[in-house]
């Protein structure tokens, strides 16, 4: 009976502290992003060059508790330096910070290409607590991105953090850390150079509605060339880029392109059948005229029509 008393007295003391322990350390959070280089997007790859700091309050937290062993869900780290650790002796407070790069991927969005917009991200959680014992918490204020942080061929349009769970299937859950950087493609330069050829190619094919009926093998041959050149034009802006299963707005245009030379195609094609066989001038003025209407008009119902799928 002696020897009960003592137990029983250390597991009512033991008791307040695994109470207090119940909760998760919670985990201040800053990212600073300094550079940012080697960005395939096609692939969705990209290096990333930041400061992560860390700062928690070490008095309540369990003993030997350190957020340090993070570990990057979408990539790893090429680079992880500790260039600060310093425990506040008033407060209890522990600030630690890393310099990180970081090879890191993310899927590509290309539903709206070549205006697509990419999210590149930084994630990370903590291989060996729980959300039950380390929660992050993204600190905004003192986060972000460098001045002098640029994306060739982008526009940086915003940036944003954030802590969200992940449960893997052995029912363990754990707290996620995500840095967000929204880019997008310049839009002057991105129209120039994607647009200006399907334009040409319409102009030059469109030119042929203003040749002399007799001048039918010129018509056919520049409403032929028109086409294959726009068709080599569609599969070298595509060919990098990953197959979806759904088309891309690039594919819309160009399909609208399509029918635009094909409509012209055809009108020829009716115009020399007359020639030939009706021997009917007025009526191939007729479909000169009404073709050409109808040819104009032809991309934009195709474009409507694409865009119900």
């Amino acid at each position: 009976m002696r020897l009960a008393f003592p137990a029983l007295a250390l597991i009512l003391i033991a008791l307040p502290a695994a109470t207090a322990q119940a909760d998760p350390v919670e985990v201040e959070t800053h990212v600073l992003l300094i550079n940012f280089g080697n960005y395939d997007a096609n692939k969705g790859t990209y290096v990333m060059d930041f400061y992560v700091w860390f700062v928690w309050n070490a008095s309540s937290a369990p003993q030997g508790f350190t957020p340090e062993r993070f570990e990057f869900m979408n990539g790893r780290a090429s680079a992880k330096e500790r260039i600060f650790d310093q425990t506040n002796e008033t407060t209890g407070m522990r600030e630690l910070w890393f310099r990180v790069q970081a090879n890191l991927y993310t899927d590509p969005l290309f539903a709206d290409y070549p205006y697509d917009r990419q999210r590149l991200a930084i994630t990370f959680e903590d291989p060996v607590y729980t959300v039950g014992e380390l929660r992050y918490v993204p600190d905004r204020d003192a986060s972000g991105l460098d001045e002098n942080v640029r994306v060739a061929g982008w526009r940086i349009e915003s940036w944003g953090m954030e802590e969200t769970r992940k449960t893997y299937r052995f029912d363990e859950t754990y707290s996620r850390l995500v840095f967000t950087m929204e880019v997008a493609r310049e839009p002057v330069s991105t129209t120039v150079k994607t647009f200006l050829p399907p334009i040409a190619f319409m102009i030059v094919s469109g030119l042929s509605f203003f040749f002399h009926p007799s001048k039918v093998a010129n018509r056919l041959g520049l409403g032929t060339s028109m086409l294959i050149s726009a068709v080599l034009y569609h599969i070298s802006q595509i060919v990098n880029l990953p197959s979806g299963g759904r088309l891309m707005l690039l594919d819309k245009i160009m399909f609208s392109v399509y029918a635009f030379l094909a409509g012209s195609l055809v009108v020829t094609t009716l115009i020399a059948i007359d020639e030939d066989y009706w021997k009917d001038r007025d009526y191939t003025r007729q479909i000169n005229l009404y073709g050409g209407l109808a040819t104009v008009l032809l991309p934009f119902v195709v474009f409507a029509l694409i865009g119900l799928f």
